[in-house]
């Protein structure tokens, strides 16, 4: 999960690269494909998936027709309703019609909002995880376009439990202050 790759490379190294150089790799666990896809475009809030790393992802979903799968991305997939939706991934149907090719996606799990999300979009569920140092009280009100809180907590990270039935995410908090950090009403908002 990160918001730049060169700085992402820097700490832990290209051995997370495919050949393309996206920081992108399957992890096969207890009867589970893994895959983590990177969404980063430099220079850009937004995600992307280009044609590489679709074809990429296509390739290791065919691998692994015996078994289920669940998808890390950085950026989700569905609208939140709030701020971080001009954000989201700029591709998130090209991305569902791949994962239509395999029978059993259990789980889409993302980061980027920094809240605590989970819906089902084109019956793939999904979860948002808040962010590992802030995150934004949200306000689902008609001006939530315009009201920004950023909160001082919780720091949050998830833990993926799942079996030949099912996917369970808990989220442990390791900061949970919730100080208000500032609030601002503005008609454009950049995420920090």
């Amino acid at each position: 999960n990160h918001d730049d790759r060169d700085a992402f490379l820097s700490v832990f190294g290209r051995a997370h690269c495919d050949s393309n150089g996206h920081v992108q790799r399957v992890i096969d666990q207890k009867g589970y494909r893994v895959i983590v896809l990177d969404s980063v475009e430099a220079g850009r809030h937004t995600g992307v998936l280009c044609d590489k790393r679709l074809a990429w992802l296509r390739d290791q979903l065919n691998a692994a027709l015996d078994r289920p799968v669940i998808v890390i991305i950085h950026h989700h997939v569905n609208k939140v309703r709030f701020f971080m939706d001009d954000y989201l991934l700029e591709n998130p149907n090209e991305l569902l019609d791949v994962l239509r090719i395999h029978p059993d996606v259990r789980h889409v799990i993302s980061g980027h909002v920094h809240i605590s999300t989970t819906g089902i979009i084109r019956g793939i569920p999904f979860t948002t995880v808040a962010g590992g140092h802030y995150t934004f009280a949200v306000s689902l009100g008609s001006d939530s376009r315009k009201k920004v809180k950023k909160l001082e907590g919780p720091a949050q990270y998830a833990v993926v439990l799942a079996d030949e039935a099912s996917v369970t995410v808990h989220f442990h908090n390791y900061i949970d202050q919730h100080s208000a950090l500032y609030e601002k009403t503005t008609t454009s908002v950049t995420p920090c």
